[in-house]
């Protein structure tokens, strides 16, 4: 028969701070992609050329997935 230690409440509060701290940490560090005017000012297309949705930041369409696997330059003609 093993013995298990009791578990305290400081002692799964710590845990649960170091869980919840982590977390924020991880969110506050991490930056999600943005999609920015500047591209559609530099290229001359609209948002919704590159972006599903039309005002953008979102998933890429075919086209937009070739443009940022292209430096985010247009491909050449």
């Amino acid at each position: 028969m093993t013995i298990r230690p009791k578990k305290t409440i400081a002692s799964v509060l710590g845990v649960l701070t170091v869980l919840v701290t982590a977390s924020g940490a991880c969110f506050l560090i991490s930056r999600s992609a943005i999609a920015t005017p500047q591209f559609g000012a530099a290229t001359g297309q609209p948002c919704a050329a590159c972006h599903v949705r039309p005002d953008g930041g979102t998933e890429l369409t075919d086209f937009g997935k070739k443009f940022q696997a292209n430096g985010n330059k247009l491909p050449k003609s």
